[in-house]
Order: structure tokens, then C-alpha cells, then sequence
């Protein structure tokens, strides 16, 4: 047979105690339905939402075409000094050799700089280029430098000596002497350059070799090396 739902107490108390309890239970019932509502429509909108922000961001994915990054770049432009070659060898008639031989080596200076210093060093001279010949050599003796075009501030000691024979740097095997101020003695003699900030003009290393009466006929080769540098080097 089917359940049937019970039937009321016969007595008033009895009856009145089967309702509350009856009351009771149905509303256990209805607060657990009611939790479930609540937690069903907590999800559902946590759902939605999310969808909400993801929509959001695709949107505004979508929607911007382009996009740019700036960056800040930095060159450091170092000082700098070039001497270019002179375009041939420089040759000398001279002669029998009974005066002083002086000789205008050009060279071409450019820097980016308007202060530099020269030093110069040159080699004695040696017949048939050979610096191992038995044959007295042709001693260096004085030297300046000139400046033959553009506008340079010359220094009061442009003369370079070199009486006391301080060994350079060898050049192409022959041995070198250092110019040295006949006023302070350094090495290195400073110049100024008038072209506003920069060095690019051609300078001449006026080179002397002393006089010999015993020189052999024949031609004597020299070597001579112009070295320009920044101030504070």
C-alpha cells in the first residue's frame, strides 16, 4: 500500500505538539533548499563575472592595432687624434754635405680636439739606408715644427734638441733619438689650434742633421716620427 502521510494526534495537546514539530522539519527543509539556492547563485555569478573580465581583456586586446616602446640611447664620443703619411719619401739634394742638412717632413694632423702636444723623433742619417754600415752616420741635431697652412698658436719653445741622445722607439730598424724643448726639457711640446674646437691642418716636422765634412758619396736615408696627443694623455 502507498505511504500515507500521518494523521494528526486525536488529542488537542498531542495535536498541537505533531504541528510544531511537523513546522519544525519542514522548515530544516526549506532553510537547506534555501542554502543550496544560495550557493548555486553564488556560482553561477562568479561565473558571469568571470566571463565579464575575460571579455574585457579580449576586447581590449582586440581593439588596440598597435604598440610603441621608447629607448634612450647613449654615444660616447671619444677624443681623437690621426696623422696621415706623408705621400712620398722626402728626398735631399745635398750636395757634399758641408752645411747643416734641413729637411720639411709634412705631415697632416686632424683631431677633434683643439689642444695637442707634439713630440718628435728621427734617426740619424745612414748611407744606403743601412743602419749597421761602418760608415759614420750623419748625426740628428735640431728640429721644430711649423705650421705651413691654417692658423695655430705657436708655443715660445718650438724648438726641439737633440744633443743628449735619449733613445726613441725604432723605426723600420733604425734606431731613433727624442726632440726634447731646449726650455723645459719635456718631450712633448703643447699647441693650440685657432679652428674653433678642432685640429685639421697640414704641420711641417723641420728636422736638422749636422754638418760633416768626411760624408761618402752615396744616398743617406733617414727616419722621422711625429707623434700628436691629447693634453691629458
Amino acid at each position: 500500500m502507498p505511504n500515507e502521510a500521518p494523521k494528526p494526534p486525536e488529542m488537542l495537546q498531542d495535536r498541537l505538539i505533531w504541528y510544531r514539530l511537523t513546522d519544525c522539519l519542514n522548515g530544516k527543509k526549506q532553510i537547506k533548499s534555501t542554502k543550496k539556492e544560495i550557493k548555486k547563485s553564488m556560482k553561477t555569478l562568479l561565473v558571469l563575472t568571470l566571463v565579464a573580465v575575460l571579455c574585457m581583456v579580449v576586447c581590449a586586446a582586440y581593439a588596440d592595432g598597435k604598440s610603441s616602446l621608447s629607448a634612450t640611447v647613449f654615444v660616447q664620443v671619444d677624443p681623437t687624434v690621426s696623422i696621415a703619411e706623408p705621400d712620398n719619401p722626402v728626398l735631399v739634394n745635398g750636395g757634399h754635405v758641408t752645411n747643416e742638412i734641413e729637411v720639411d717632413v709634412p705631415f697632416r694632423v686632424e683631431a677633434n680636439q683643439q689642444e695637442l702636444k707634439f713630440k718628435l723623433e728621427a734617426s740619424d742619417l745612414f748611407l744606403a739606408g743601412d743602419p749597421t754600415t761602418k760608415v759614420p752616420a750623419i748625426l740628428v741635431d735640431v728640429a721644430d715644427i711649423e705650421v705651413t697652412h691654417g692658423s695655430v698658436k705657436l708655443p715660445k719653445d718650438n724648438d726641439y734638441t737633440f744633443a743628449d741622445r735619449t733613445t726613441g722607439d725604432p723605426i723600420d730598424g733604425f734606431p731613433t733619438f727624442v726632440g726634447k724643448s731646449e726650455v723645459s726639457g719635456k718631450c712633448f711640446i703643447p699647441f693650440v689650434s685657432s679652428q674653433n674646437g678642432k685640429w685639421d691642418q697640414r704641420i711641417d716636422a723641420n728636422v736638422s742633421w749636422k754638418e760633416i765634412e768626411t760624408a761618402l758619396t752615396g744616398q743617406y736615408v733617414g727616419k722621422v716620427r711625429l707623434t700628436a696627443s691629447l693634453l691629458d694623455n
